[in-house]
């Protein structure tokens, strides 16, 4: 066994996504010594832009969108103002119509007929006179309490049931009342008729920024704000030994060694459940039970090359129906112009599953056929014009909110808070539906508990990253500016 020697006061970040990138670099301003430690070769996490020849993806449609001014600013000095304000534009393809999403009512009128939307508000005003918003146990309680019955089973269940591989009434109704909170159909209607300024819900802005070479770009230059010698990457934790309520060390694989490294503290932005499964001296049995109901759901990205200039002019196109093996696809070339070659194009389509689903099991090569057999069926593409392929496979995309996650959460949380040095942190460090700038503020919160302060995220930081860009000496310093959510 090898002993790395490093810094007695490391603070191991575990992970190299957006929050752990985000951590580091702000531990590194804080003049604290932050080690990233990585299983995968590479940085970014799923907030990662790959090159396919020329050809740019994101590994999901991501969009960057925050009501924090001071992480906005921290973000877009960050990307050096290489980034764009993107118009929202996306449908949902159902019994072969385009709706528009948000539900616009005339549109959804239209194409759904008359008779079908009077049947969505009827239900509405029913349920909304029955409704018991307090008995929101599963997302068909959440959806059919302030939608109705009838909009629930057209928009909302095969959708949902497609992306969770679950039922509805399995699915606990954080994951949804996260992600459109407060909005009812009546609230969805008055935006979209009287179109005021006044009434603003996050699910339904009609625009969000994106960084001209790809959502990579923001942890691609947090990356840069942190010395290399400061990453270990293609390392695999073996364990994480402890005594006393405290981290002692890591327990690490690289380049077919294996290295024990002390630690100061440690911030993990690793898979909750996989935090528990590492843990030497192992956990009560209520934990590791509790932490194997943890699940996540996994994804598959299809990216298709194509030569022609353009397919759509949607940021996304939603696929409920069972029939389509893909629930999502998103054009690269919508967000920014750089995203594909000149007068090229690709369409990248997401399928949502477990990894032992058939799917996953099968070749590349099957899966790009069925995506493309189905693109070309609902004439989206022409399969002449199909350049190349490629898939890439993503685990633990998603956390998956299953009914009766929250125990499950919470045991294994308050276990792991009894660790004197040990914070959690993102998405899958907390199982929670963070999104990108909420996973940022998530590692705020945590370097603010670790060095008892309050993080700066003034945009005149750009001098420090120019420093560590350099190989200068890291000047970087703590603010008093606190940071207002």
């Amino acid at each position: 066994m090898e002993y790395i020697d490093k810094n007695k006061d490391t603070i191991a970040v575990l992970g190299a996504g957006i929050t752990g990138l985000t951590a580091a670099c702000l531990l590194q301003q804080k003049g604290k010594s932050p080690l990233v430690i990585e299983r995968d070769k590479s940085t970014g996490g799923l907030a990662k832009t790959i090159d396919f020849n020329g050809f740019k993806f994101d590994l999901g449609g991501h969009r960057f969108l925050t009501k924090n001014y001071k992480l906005e600013s921290f973000v877009k000095t960050l990307l050096n103002r290489r980034f764009v304000v993107v118009p929202r534009s996306s449908t949902i393809y159902l019994n072969h119509n385009y709706i528009k999403y948000p539900l616009d009512p005339l549109d959804t009128f239209n194409k759904v007929g008359y008779l079908k939307s009077f049947q969505f508000i009827y239900d509405y005003f029913i349920q909304k006179f029955h409704s018991n918003h307090n008995q929101n146990y599963s997302l068909e309680d959440w959806v059919v309490n302030r939608f109705g019955t009838s909009l629930y089973k057209a928009f909302f269940k095969d959708y949902s049931e497609k992306v969770w591989g679950l039922g509805c009434a399995q699915i606990d109704s954080d994951w949804i009342s996260q992600r459109i909170q407060n909005l009812n159909l009546g609230a969805a209607i008055m935006s979209a008729v009287l179109k005021s300024k006044r009434i603003k819900y996050a699910t339904l802005t009609d625009k969000f920024l994106y960084p001209t070479d790809g959502i990579g770009s923001i942890t691609e230059n947090l990356k840069q704000t942190i010395p290399s010698d400061k990453f270990l990457l293609d390392t695999k934790i073996e364990r994480i030994e402890h005594n006393d309520r405290k981290i002692k060390s890591i327990n690490i694989h690289q380049n077919n060694k294996q290295h024990n490294l002390e630690v100061q503290r440690v911030l993990s932005t690793i898979p909750l459940n996989a935090i528990v499964r590492l843990l030497d001296p192992p956990p009560p049995d209520n934990v590791t039970k509790a932490a194997r109901q943890l699940r996540s759901r996994d994804l598959i990205l299809v990216t298709i090359a194509l030569n022609r200039p353009l397919v759509t002019r949607n940021s996304w196109i939603y696929f409920p129906e069972k029939s389509i093996p893909f629930g999502r696809i998103h054009e690269p070339k919508n967000w920014s112009s750089t995203m594909s070659p000149r007068s090229k194009t690709s369409l990248v389509t997401e399928h949502f599953c477990f990894n032992d689903d058939n799917i996953w099991q099968s070749t590349d090569t099957q899966i790009i056929e069925q995506s493309i057999k189905c693109l070309c069926k609902l004439n989206i593409i022409n399969k002449n014009d199909v350049i190349d392929a490629l898939v890439v496979k993503v685990r633990n995309a998603y956390p998956l909110f299953e009914i009766g996650y929250r125990e499950n959460s919470e045991i294994v949380s308050h276990y792991l808070s009894q660790f004197s040095n040990l914070t959690l942190a993102g998405r899958t460090g907390k199982f929670r539906y963070y999104n990108m700038d909420q996973a940022m503020l998530s590692a705020v919160e945590a370097v603010e508990s670790i060095s008892q302060s309050r993080v700066n995220l003034n945009p005149d930081f750009e001098t420090n990253i120019i420093n560590v860009r350099n190989g200068e000496p890291d000047e970087m310093r703590a603010y008093h500016t606190s940071l207002v959510t």
